[in-house]
């Protein structure tokens, strides 16, 4: 990466800290994922083509042995990606230069804590 990719990777790491804080403090989680004790955020930026592109890795916080099929990761991803779009993260993501419609990956994993 370049130093502008390093500055923009870095202003990301920031607004996806703010809504990683706000997503906890909602709760939208709790219903499909009681038991959870947290959730981190991760943008990642990725070139497909010509174009800069972003992904957001959403790292599901639990304390068990909890294990997701890949339909609740996809309803888990459709919901924060909902959430996000919601909390103005389009406007965000353009003051930065980037295109709504290239931020549309949402992978979704579990982290043992």
């Amino acid at each position: 990466m370049n130093i502008n990719a390093d500055q923009i990777q870095r202003v990301l790491n920031e607004i996806f800290f703010q809504y990683e804080d706000s997503l906890a403090q909602s709760g939208l989680l709790l219903e499909a994922l009681p038991t959870h004790v947290g959730v981190q955020l991760d943008p990642e930026l990725y070139i497909e083509g010509a174009e800069i592109r972003l992904k957001c890795n959403v790292r599901i916080e639990v304390l068990d042995d909890l294990t997701l099929d890949d339909n609740l990761r996809e309803v888990i991803s459709d919901v924060v990606n909902d959430w996000l779009r919601s909390k103005n993260v389009d406007f965000e993501l353009a003051k930065v230069g980037i295109q709504p419609e290239n931020f549309d990956w949402l992978p979704v994993s579990l982290v043992r804590v």
